[in-house]
């Protein structure tokens, strides 16, 4: 049997990797790096245990060229550990927000191969030095009067939309980078730049409100605001039987 420990920046975990007729069947955490910003390199290791009598190598598929996967050593023996080690290039991801990549794990010794499913999570965040070091009046400030709504649905409701409003109150253009929302809501439009003393807006559109229940989406708004790079919304839904 093989064992997989999962360690993670809260609480290290177990997970197991199991022999299964004549098969592995393999339990991957998710690795999750978190808050990054571009110019970060950032790592993450998952240690394996080989409690099986066979030796085997570890290969992985599908690796975009921000992330490098890799199992040191390669080939485990019986009764031996070793560890995948993750990096994160954060500048060459380009895009802004949260994004999970799916990356293919091969198991292979002269009689099983294997295959199972790694996910890579993190949530990429601009970083602009050169702002932060300069005089707070002189920066973007974005500043929403309202983080939370809320949208009455009933028996009859099939799609529902809202607006958040949203200024500028600092003194350089803010720039909106990136807008992400949970499954069942998309961002029909935002603004994208606004100047100093201005007002913008994000339209959502919420097609899951048929489930007839009250429950929260949660928008996260990504923009050059030094001291606010992320902001979080609420959207709450409340169901009305009437």
């Amino acid at each position: 049997m093989l064992r997989l420990e999962i360690k993670g920046y809260i609480i290290p975990k177990f997970s197991q990797i199991n022999k299964n007729v004549g098969n592995f069947d393999i339990h991957f955490d998710v690795v999750s790096f978190g808050d990054v910003y571009y110019t970060e390199e950032i790592k993450d290791t998952i240690e394996i245990v080989n409690n099986d009598s066979l030796s085997f190598n570890i290969f992985f598929q599908k690796v975009p060229k921000y992330l490098d996967i890799k199992a040191i050593p390669n080939k485990i023996l019986p009764n031996q550990k070793a560890q995948i080690v993750s990096t994160l290039f954060c500048a060459k991801k380009i895009d802004y927000g949260f994004f999970v990549d799916t990356i293919r794990v091969v198991l292979l010794n002269k009689k099983i191969k294997s295959q199972s499913i790694l996910f890579v999570t993190a949530t990429l965040l601009p970083k602009l030095p050169e702002i932060e070091e300069t005089h707070s009046e002189f920066v973007p400030q974005i500043f929403f009067a309202e983080k939370v709504k809320y949208l009455n649905i009933s028996e009859n409701s099939k799609e529902e939309s809202c607006e958040f409003i949203f200024e500028n109150q600092g003194q350089s253009n803010l720039i909106i980078h990136d807008i992400y929302v949970n499954n069942g809501c998309t961002i029909q439009y935002y603004s994208s730049v606004v100047e100093p003393g201005e007002k913008g807006s994000i339209h959502i559109f919420c097609n899951d409100v048929h489930k007839r229940k009250n429950y929260k989406k949660v928008i996260n708004v990504i923009s050059n605001d030094p001291l606010n790079t992320r902001q979080s919304l609420r959207l709450m839904y409340h169901y009305n039987k009437d």
